[in-house]
Protein backbone atom coordinates (compact mmCIF):
# COMPACT_ATOMS: atom_id res chain seq x y z
CA UNK A 1 0.00 0.00 0.00
CA UNK A 2 1.43 3.40 -0.97
CA UNK A 3 1.76 6.32 1.40
CA UNK A 4 -0.91 8.16 -0.62
CA UNK A 5 -3.30 5.27 -0.25
CA UNK A 6 -2.62 4.99 3.47
CA UNK A 7 -3.04 8.72 4.04
CA UNK A 8 -6.17 8.99 1.93
CA UNK A 9 -7.74 6.21 3.97
CA UNK A 10 -6.76 7.84 7.26
CA UNK A 11 -8.11 11.28 6.34
CA UNK A 12 -11.02 9.94 4.30
CA UNK A 13 -10.11 11.86 1.15
CA UNK A 14 -9.86 10.42 -2.33
CA UNK A 15 -6.21 9.62 -3.13
CA UNK A 16 -6.11 11.80 -6.27
CA UNK A 17 -7.78 14.69 -4.42
CA UNK A 18 -5.23 14.35 -1.62
CA UNK A 19 -2.36 14.46 -4.11
CA UNK A 20 -3.79 17.59 -5.72
CA UNK A 21 -4.20 19.24 -2.32
CA UNK A 22 -0.63 18.37 -1.38
CA UNK A 23 0.72 19.67 -4.66
CA UNK A 24 -1.34 22.86 -4.33
CA UNK A 25 0.02 23.42 -0.83
CA UNK A 26 3.58 22.92 -2.02
CA UNK A 27 3.10 25.33 -4.92
CA UNK A 28 1.55 27.94 -2.62
CA UNK A 29 4.47 27.55 -0.24
CA UNK A 30 6.95 28.04 -3.09
CA UNK A 31 4.99 31.08 -4.27
CA UNK A 32 5.20 32.60 -0.80
CA UNK A 33 8.97 32.09 -0.67
CA UNK A 34 9.41 33.45 -4.18
CA UNK A 35 7.25 36.49 -3.43
CA UNK A 36 9.29 37.15 -0.31
CA UNK A 37 12.53 37.11 -2.29
CA UNK A 38 11.04 39.36 -4.97
CA UNK A 39 9.83 41.78 -2.30
CA UNK A 40 13.38 42.03 -0.97
CA UNK A 41 14.59 43.19 -4.40
CA UNK A 42 11.72 45.67 -4.67
CA UNK A 43 12.64 47.13 -1.30
CA UNK A 44 16.39 47.06 -1.95
CA UNK A 45 16.23 48.92 -5.26
CA UNK A 46 12.94 50.84 -4.94
CA UNK A 47 11.64 49.56 -8.28
CA UNK A 48 8.84 47.16 -9.09
CA UNK A 49 10.36 45.03 -11.84
CA UNK A 50 13.64 43.61 -13.13
CA UNK A 51 13.24 45.81 -16.21
CA UNK A 52 13.18 48.92 -14.04
CA UNK A 53 16.30 47.73 -12.24
CA UNK A 54 17.99 47.24 -15.58
CA UNK A 55 17.22 50.86 -16.45
CA UNK A 56 18.79 52.00 -13.18
CA UNK A 57 21.92 50.03 -13.99
CA UNK A 58 22.20 51.20 -17.60
CA UNK A 59 21.58 54.81 -16.52
CA UNK A 60 24.39 54.31 -13.98
CA UNK A 61 22.07 55.20 -11.10
CA UNK A 62 22.84 51.84 -9.52
CA UNK A 63 26.23 50.18 -9.12
CA UNK A 64 26.53 47.45 -11.73
CA UNK A 65 27.86 44.94 -9.24
CA UNK A 66 25.99 43.25 -7.54
CA UNK A 67 22.93 44.76 -9.23
CA UNK A 68 23.43 42.73 -12.42
CA UNK A 69 23.52 39.52 -10.40
CA UNK A 70 20.39 40.61 -8.54
CA UNK A 71 18.74 41.45 -11.85
CA UNK A 72 19.43 37.96 -13.18
CA UNK A 73 18.21 36.34 -9.97
CA UNK A 74 15.08 38.51 -9.90
CA UNK A 75 14.30 37.67 -13.53
CA UNK A 76 14.72 33.97 -12.79
CA UNK A 77 12.42 34.31 -9.77
CA UNK A 78 9.79 35.97 -11.96
CA UNK A 79 10.02 33.10 -14.46
CA UNK A 80 9.79 30.53 -11.66
CA UNK A 81 6.80 32.37 -10.17
CA UNK A 82 5.01 32.31 -13.53
CA UNK A 83 5.68 28.57 -13.87
CA UNK A 84 4.29 27.97 -10.40
CA UNK A 85 1.14 29.95 -11.20
CA UNK A 86 0.67 28.05 -14.46
CA UNK A 87 1.06 24.73 -12.65
CA UNK A 88 -1.36 25.80 -9.92
CA UNK A 89 -3.92 26.80 -12.55
CA UNK A 90 -3.44 23.55 -14.44
CA UNK A 91 -4.31 21.43 -11.42
CA UNK A 92 -7.21 23.69 -10.53
CA UNK A 93 -5.71 24.63 -7.20
CA UNK A 94 -5.98 27.90 -5.37
CA UNK A 95 -6.87 26.71 -1.91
Amino acid sequence: MSIWSTLSTKVNIDEKALQIRALSCWILSELAKTDQEITQYIQKYGVSSPEMLEHLITDKREDAHPAWEDLIDWSNLQDYRNELLENLASIGGSR
